[in-house]
């Protein structure tokens, strides 16, 4: 017997109205919160309270000796420790970055 589907609403926010801007998606039925940013729009986000609560991150990029690499991390405000790494000189590979956190 095939498991019952049930649809679900994405809201997706464009900030500069383009696909390659930060983008900040939530499913309407879920407690989940994510965002999408690309490495030169992560300054961008400072600003925006949900970026700087505890949640976990990806960052997605290539190496000479990876096509694909990620990392992935956990803070308590995600977008600093995120600017932390640039700052530091840390996972200079990636590109672009996923960012999720749990209300509640």
């Amino acid at each position: 017997m095939e498991p019952e589907k049930r649809g679900q609403v994405v809201r997706m926010f464009m900030a500069d109205g383009t696909v390659t801007g930060i983008r900040e998606i939530e499913i309407l039925t879920r407690t989940l919160h994510a965002f999408a940013v690309q490495r030169e729009r992560l300054a961008d986000l400072k600003g925006w309270p949900d970026a700087n609560r505890p949640g976990v991150y990806f960052l997605f990029g290539e190496t000479p000796e990876e096509k694909h690499k990620a990392y992935i991390g956990e803070a308590q405000k995600v977008v600093d420790r995120v600017i932390y790494h640039v700052r530091e000189g840390q996972k200079e590979f990636w590109t672009r970055s996923n960012f999720f956190r749990c209300e509640g």
